[in-house]
C-alpha cells in the first residue's frame, strides 16, 4: 500500500521542528534583466528560485549581508545600509542569471521568490520517470523530508490558510509541482481545547495518491506537518 511505503520513509527521515511562517513575495524575473523587490530593512529576507537552486552571486562590498544554505541553495539577505535600495545579481544552476535591485522598507522577515516563466520545466520529472507508483512516491517522500528543490520541478511558495476542521489552523506551506503530479507542504496546528488526534484517511481526496501527518497526536497549540501526493491538475 502506498501510504505504508510513505510512512516509515517519514518517520526516519522528518524533522519535527516547527517550519517558520514567512510572509512571502513572488517575483517574475527573466534571464538578463532587472527587477525591483523591497526587502526587510531591519531583518531577514529568503531569496529562492522556484526551480532550482542559486549558484552564485555578486553584490557590492558592505552593501548586503548574504548568507547560502548549501543544501537547498536559497540566499537569506540583511541589509547593511536601509537607507539605500542595493543591487544583487544571481546565477542559477540553469546558467541563467537575474539582477535585482532590492529596498530596505520597514516589515518583517519575508520570502523573495524567483519566478521565471521561460524555466518551467517540460519534461516529467525524474521522481515521475519512476518505474512504479510506488517508487515515484518513495522518491516525492524523500524530497519532502530533505525539503529539497530539484531544478526539474518547479517549487511555490504558498502560505494559504485553508478551511479543514473546528479548532485546527491548516496552511498551505509549499508546493513541488512535476508534469503530473503535485507533492504539497502543510502545517497543522490544534487551535483548540483538547487533544487532537489526525487520521491520514480523513485528508484524502479525489486524486490524492498519498498522505502522511508527521505527528497524529496534537496536544493544544502543538503543529505537525502533512504531506500529500497527488495528481495535477491543470495548469495550477
Amino acid at each position: 500500500m502506498i501510504l505504508s511505503a510513505l510512512r516509515p520513509i517519514l518517520a526516519f527521515s522528518l524533522l519535527l521542528a516547527t517550519l517558520p511562517a514567512w510572509a512571502l513575495q513572488v517575483l517574475p524575473v527573466r534571464d538578463g534583466e532587472t527587477a525591483f523587490a523591497r526587502i526587510a530593512a531591519d531583518d531577514l529576507t529568503r531569496i529562492a528560485l522556484s526551480e532550482g537552486r542559486i549558484q552564485s552571486w555578486h553584490a557590492l562590498k558592505g552593501r548586503l549581508a548574504i548568507e547560502k544554505n548549501p543544501r537547498t541553495g536559497q540566499l537569506y539577505v540583511r541589509p547593511l545600509d536601509r537607507g539605500e535600495p542595493a543591487s544583487l545579481f544571481l546565477t542559477a544552476e540553469s546558467g541563467a542569471t537575474y539582477a535585482l535591485t532590492l529596498q530596505p522598507v520597514d516589515m518583517p522577515a519575508e520570502s523573495l521568490i524567483l519566478k521565471d516563466p521561460a524555466r518551467r520545466a517540460a519534461q516529467p520529472s525524474a521522481a515521475e520517470r519512476s518505474d512504479s507508483r510506488q517508487r515515484m512516491v518513495k522518491a516525492l517522500a524523500l524530497m519532502l523530508a530533505a525539503d529539497r528543490l530539484p531544478a526539474d520541478m518547479e517549487v511555490r511558495e504558498r502560505g494559504e490558510t485553508l478551511r479543514l476542521w473546528q479548532g485546527s489552523r491548516f496552511v498551505h506551506l509549499r508546493s513541488w509541482l512535476g508534469t503530473a503530479v503535485v507533492a504539497d507542504l502543510f502545517q497543522l496546528t490544534n487551535t483548540g481545547a483538547t487533544e487532537m488526534r489526525v487520521a491520514e484517511p480523513e485528508l484524502f481526496r479525489p486524486g490524492v495518491l498519498a498522505v502522511a501527518v508527521e505527528n497524529q497526536a496534537l496536544n493544544p497549540g502543538e503543529a505537525s506537518r502533512v504531506f500529500v501526493i497527488r495528481q495535477r491538475q491543470g495548469d495550477e
